[in-house]
């Protein structure tokens, strides 16, 4: 029979009406009677389904007479874009611990029936939020969670619309993390961080039997059978992945900051690779900072793989659409200081000259230039011209910019930036002052 609205309806007491009423036990026996019943809709598109998934109480069987009829209709929106199984995922979050599972169990049954129900989104004005999205803030169980992420791995990424381009509240891993209420709760981050960067996703049974076979292991306690899996270093390549969660994650596992995956990169690699992409909440500079300080080596350690081979203060610092100034340079350079000397083997330039040209992106970038200039002064050539008191030079602009010469005094110029003490050699002047002085314009004409 065709999908039709309440007009069309049999007469008497539907399958609709008996469970909008609670009557389960009647609503079952109808259906023998009435086949097509769940197939009705109420005004606003609800099926029977849709009426007992958002109701407080449930009745499997129920569920599974009407699934039997037509599975598609875990995964029918309403008129408003909800499906069921928004609905049962939706009231995951205000049911009592007993009724919980019954309603998870119904849950695996809507998603085993109709996989496609699981990237359903909602409308714009609702946030696009998909079932997933509604379990994660549910603190769902692992089961629920394995099994839409084995439908769509993808989900572990996908945010909600947010009305700022800067908000992480939306991400997945966010709503799980703010949900979690206890650390027997952390191991489904673990399953969000596996989808997200492409490992295999493990069930409860697999988790199982390797926390039997190393129980005596506490450093596989997160990890599950995949040796080549380190959560570790999949928090810090996942962006944006909450802070707090990672800084457990550096209490729990500090060796592990020296771990690499199957790529060979350092868990610093892949926080300096998602530089770019971060927002503004200071979470790369302190991870930066706390994995140097648990593995000051990481720092002397290439990029391998697919990338340049470039130190990390090299990468970072080619990056001019990251905002590497408010990152740990500092203790980059620390823990490394001979990058200082080291040029960058695509451009031959130390990185206090390849930082030069972007100093004129903010005085951020400009202070970070100043920094790495005045803990690397030998690595410039004497100039000795630069000492003769008043005299004017040309700073021809570089091929970045216009060709507009600027007539600037040296010597004040170098006294109003505080490293008058230095030499430098011609051929770089022209292109760190250059660049000073884009970002000090204001100051230059004053003189």
């Amino acid at each position: 029979m065709d999908n039709q609205r309440p007009g069309a309806r049999i007469p008497g007491p539907t399958v609709l009406l008996l469970v909008a009423q609670l009557q389960y036990s009647k609503a079952v026996d109808a259906l023998h009677e009435r086949p097509q019943d769940p197939l009705y809709e109420e005004y606003n598109g609800d099926t029977a389904l849709h009426i007992m998934c958002r109701r407080p109480s449930l009745s499997v069987r129920v569920a599974d007479a009407i699934l039997a009829v037509d599975p598609t209709m875990a995964g029918r929106p309403n008129q408003q874009g909800f499906t069921p199984l928004h609905f049962a995922c939706a009231n995951l979050s205000c049911i009592n611990s007993i009724d919980r599972p019954d309603w998870e169990n119904l849950v695996l049954k809507l998603i085993t029936a109709c996989p496609c129900a699981v990237t359903r989104q909602l409308p714009r004005n609702l946030q696009s939020k998909t079932p997933f999205h509604l379990a994660c803030a549910a603190n769902a169980s692992a089961s629920v969670l394995t099994a839409m992420l084995t439908v769509s791995p993808t989900l572990a990424t996908q945010p909600l619309l947010q009305v700022s381009e800067t908000s992480t509240a939306g991400y997945p891993l966010f709503l799980l993390w703010h949900a979690v209420k206890s650390s027997d709760d952390w191991s489904k981050m673990e399953l969000l961080l596996r989808a997200a960067t492409g490992a295999p996703i493990i069930t409860n049974h697999q988790r199982q039997q390797h926390s039997n076979t190393n129980s005596s292991n506490s450093d596989h306690d997160t990890d599950g059978p995949d040796e080549h899996f380190d959560v570790l270093n999949a928090a810090c390549r996942t962006n944006p992945c909450p802070r707090d969660y990672l800084s457990l994650l550096l209490q729990r596992f500090p060796n592990r900051a020296s771990w690499t995956d199957r790529e060979g990169l350092l868990p610093l690699h892949h926080v300096i690779l998602n530089a770019r992409k971060n927002g503004k909440d200071g979470t790369e500079k302190f991870l930066i900072q706390r994995l140097v300080q648990l593995y000051p080596t990481g720092a002397s350690c290439p990029f391998t793989h697919r990338y340049p081979p470039l130190l990390p203060l090299q990468y970072l610092i080619s990056d001019s659409e990251a905002n590497w100034p408010e990152y740990g340079i500092s203790e980059l350079v620390d823990a490394y200081p001979e990058a200082l000397r080291i040029p960058d083997p695509r451009t031959g330039l130390v990185p206090a000259l390849a930082s030069a040209p972007f100093a004129i992106h903010s005085r951020l970038h400009l202070t970070a230039t100043y920094k790495l200039l005045l803990k690397s002064p030998e690595v410039f050539e004497t100039w000795s011209r630069n000492k003769r008191c008043g005299c004017q030079w040309k700073l021809q602009k570089p091929s970045f910019g216009s060709s507009n010469s600027i007539p600037v005094n040296l010597n004040r110029l170098l006294a109003r930036i505080d490293i008058v003490q230095h030499t430098f050699c011609s051929e770089v002047t022209y292109l760190v002052l250059f660049a000073v002085m884009q970002a000090m314009l204001d100051d230059v004409a004053s003189y």
